[in-house]
């Protein structure tokens, strides 16, 4: 049989993992999206509004579950690579650990937001 005859296999499990990744991309990055447009569109850093919105807290609570999946799940997403090289590079000290700093700095900041968006708690300055 000659050569061209010959069909070249090629690796099909790196492609489903890829897509994948793309997959679980697309949904952390639409999440935030939505989350960020609805922040932004109830008025959020305006000086009609003092108090926090609730889209707010939420949108800044899913930014730390992101640096907690990252800690776990770095493999499994090319944006949760991301944020374990930023924890890895760009923080002090340079762990991997710092993805639970940054988880329990947005849980604290954005259940400040968000409880005061609902107005349970007041931040009097």
């Amino acid at each position: 049989m000659p050569s061209f005859y010959v069909r070249r296999t090629y690796n099909v499990k790196s492609h489903p993992s890829i897509q994948r990744k793309v997959l679980f991309d697309l949904t952390f990055i639409a999440i935030a999206v939505v989350l960020f447009v609805l922040a932004a569109s109830s008025g959020v850093g305006t000086v009609k509004r003092e108090v926090p919105s609730v889209f707010l807290g939420l949108y800044i609570i899913y930014i730390g579950i992101l640096f907690l999946l990252s800690y776990f799940l770095s493999d499994e997403s090319y944006v949760l690579k991301v944020l374990m090289c930023f924890c890895e590079h760009f923080s002090h000290p340079r762990t991997r650990y710092m993805a639970f700093f940054y988880f329990g700095l947005s849980r604290l900041v954005g259940g400040c937001a968000l409880l005061s968006g609902l107005g349970l708690l007041r931040l009097d300055p």
